[in-house]
């Protein structure tokens, strides 16, 4: 009688316990980047402009550029965003880049942001630091070191494109200005 009344209560015992067993299943799902890291990178951009006595006009063109890298990035993963081409004067097409693997769009445009600020800003190098710690956090929330590595490789093209849009456009003649 009393395996009977184990049995009964077994279905009552796995609807305690699923939610339990569903927490323990492997989450292969994407972490999520919220859009405070964009802001936390534009801060990075400003102390750096602050050490570098960046005068206005100059420090307008490094968060425009900085921007476009990113922007371009999304731009090319979501249907509700469109090109800069066409928009801005003699502005390229930017080549979407083929990658064979997952990557996070949305940490490869905060990486291309960061990648364009490296080399547009004449501090710039004082961003790898932060670049690498940020990497590391995103590691410990759950991306994987292939869409890390991924992500920054699609983040450097883009980049690339940008900052020959960038000296095409003369932006580092405007410094004394």
């Amino acid at each position: 009688m009393s395996k009977l009344k184990y049995i009964q209560n077994f279905p009552f015992l796995i609807l305690l316990l699923s939610p339990f067993l569903q927490g323990c299943k492997n989450n292969t799902q994407t972490p999520v980047l919220e859009s405070h890291e964009i802001n936390k990178v534009i801060d990075r951009m400003t102390d750096i402009m602050i050490h570098d006595i960046t005068n206005p006009p100059l420090a307008a063109r490094f968060y425009a550029y900085a921007c476009l890298a990113g922007y371009e990035v999304v731009v090319q993963h979501d249907t509700a965003f469109h090109t800069m081409k066409g928009v801005l004067n003699d502005y390229p097409t930017i080549e979407k880049q083929t990658v064979s693997d997952a990557i996070s769009y949305q940490m490869s445009a905060i990486l291309a942001m960061l990648e364009t600020s490296k080399k547009m800003q004449p501090s710039g190098k004082l961003l790898d630091d932060y670049e690498t710690k940020w990497l590391d956090s995103c590691q410990n929330i759950g991306f994987s070191k292939q869409i890390i590595d991924n992500s920054l490789a699609y983040a450097k093209a883009i980049s690339t494109q940008i900052l020959a849009y960038a000296k095409a456009d003369k932006y580092n003649r405007i410094s004394n200005y």
